[in-house]
């Protein structure tokens, strides 16, 4: 009885573990990072402001507030073939004066940003690229009039296995530090459970092998068919490695 039991045990553990691993290789995500928001002419005394004059398209502008996002695959898998590329629609309280990306890792990245005018006058920015493996990334810097809270924008896009939309969040502070050894504790004590289950199980085998050998297909003369027998073949089957 202890056997059998220490057979289901292993066979449920190996099914968690296995759809653990299967969720973090089919993981995708993109996420917009805030890096720099601020407003130009913050601070400058009003005396020494009203001096001061930006023209845009013959335009004077009053205020200028410069974003800068870092736009990165921060999931296991590679973005590509969007439907829709990526978006943010700007308020129509402000507009775009400038759209540039200013940074990209790797160097030879492949990525195109433009402003489109919608019909309702705002700006809708859109930054497109055929692909984004897993930890590749962009720096996009939009230089903007009038003021814009940034926890009130959002990213859109249209892609498999991608939410339509994704709001932009503060880069954290451990980013910018000098990376060091990481270790994966959750990873690391599923790997010694899946090791001590797979031990578990191979012993469980050998025992029930040699209490009865004749539950076994090896060798094959001696193997006698019963339902016993096939389901103990099935599940040993399952579980052989398989090399492709």
């Amino acid at each position: 009885m202890e056997t059998i039991l220490g057979i289901l045990i292993g066979v449920i553990a190996t099914i968690f573990i296995s759809h653990y691993y299967y969720k973090r290789s089919s993981n995708k995500s993109l996420t917009p990072y805030l890096t720099l928001s601020t407003k130009i002419f913050s601070g400058i005394d009003s005396t020494v402001r009203k001096q001061l004059k930006f023209m845009y398209q013959n335009s004077e502008v009053e205020d200028i507030h410069q974003l800068e996002f870092l736009i990165a695959n921060d999931g296991e898998k590679a973005i590509t073939n969007c439907i829709e590329p990526l978006s943010l629609d700007m308020p129509s309280s402000s507009q775009v004066l400038d759209s540039v990306i200013v940074h990209k890792h790797p160097s030879n990245l492949k990525v195109s940003i433009f402003e489109e005018l919608q019909e309702d006058r705002k700006t809708k920015v859109i930054i497109d690229f055929p692909l984004l493996n897993k930890g590749d990334f962009f720096l996009v810097k939009l230089l903007l009039s009038g003021s814009v809270n940034w926890r009130e924008l959002s990213f859109y896009i249209l892609s498999d296995d991608l939410p339509r939309i994704i709001k932009p969040k503060m880069l954290p502070p451990s980013a910018t530090k000098k990376e060091k050894l990481n270790i994966e504790w959750a990873a690391f004590f599923i790997g010694i459970l899946e090791l001590i289950f797979t031990i578990g199980r191979e012993y469980a085998m050998f025992t029930i092998w040699k209490l009865k050998p004749d539950l076994f297909p090896y060798p094959w003369s001696s193997f006698n068919p019963s339902i016993s027998g096939n389901l103990l073949l099935i599940i040993w089957g399952h579980y052989c490695p398989v090399k492709s």
